[in-house]
């Protein structure tokens, strides 16, 4: 028979693992999904939020604007999004982007627009997981309304979940806006 320690050390080790595993999936119920503080009280980014952590971030924040890059036009609602915007009374714009972030160059620049709108700002920015469309509207944002380089972009994105050798596909993409930019003002 095994004594009452035995058994609670028995079935901890069994239980905690399995219990983590649940609330693994049911994290982002009660959690932000990789928010950040781009800009104190201008900007934030991160991904899709449930809508609890999506009403506190807009009441902490006092965010004025959302502005979702990864809308799938199947589900106009935003998966609850619109219900909190909506009862809340923020703005919500929508820029249908491919998950890879390589939109067109017009959405890079709707984007970058709307992050740089001071009647807009606060805004809290995301796509679906808070990294391809989040990190190329950003780094947009940067490039345009900025003056920031492309190094500079790509050092402040870094922080986000941007890595050359993984994202050289969006690399290159960046690389084709900088160059539209140059001969759009040229």
């Amino acid at each position: 028979m095994l004594s009452r320690r035995r058994w609670m050390v028995l079935a901890g080790g069994t239980l905690l693992p399995a219990l983590g595993y649940a609330l693994k999936g049911y994290r982002y119920y009660v959690l932000p999904k990789r928010f950040a503080v781009v800009e104190p009280g201008q900007l934030y980014r991160g991904g899709w939020q449930m809508p609890g952590p999506l009403r506190r971030i807009i009441q902490q924040y006092r965010i004025k604007t959302v502005l979702n890059l990864a809308c799938n036009p199947a589900e106009q609602d935003g998966l609850g999004e619109g219900d909190v915007v909506r009862a809340l009374g923020v703005a919500w714009h929508k820029i249908l982007m491919p998950g890879t972030g390589r939109g067109t160059y017009a959405q890079l620049d709707e984007a970058a627009d709307l992050l740089a709108f001071p009647p807009a700002r606060p805004v809290f920015f995301h796509c679906a997981g808070g990294e391809h469309r989040t990190n190329m509207a950003l780094a947009a944002f940067r490039l345009k309304h900025c003056g920031w380089e492309l190094e500079q972009a790509l050092g402040e994105i870094g922080r986000y979940g941007f890595e050359r050798h993984q994202n050289w596909r969006q690399l290159e993409y960046l690389e084709g806006y900088v160059a539209r930019r140059k001969d759009a003002a040229a």
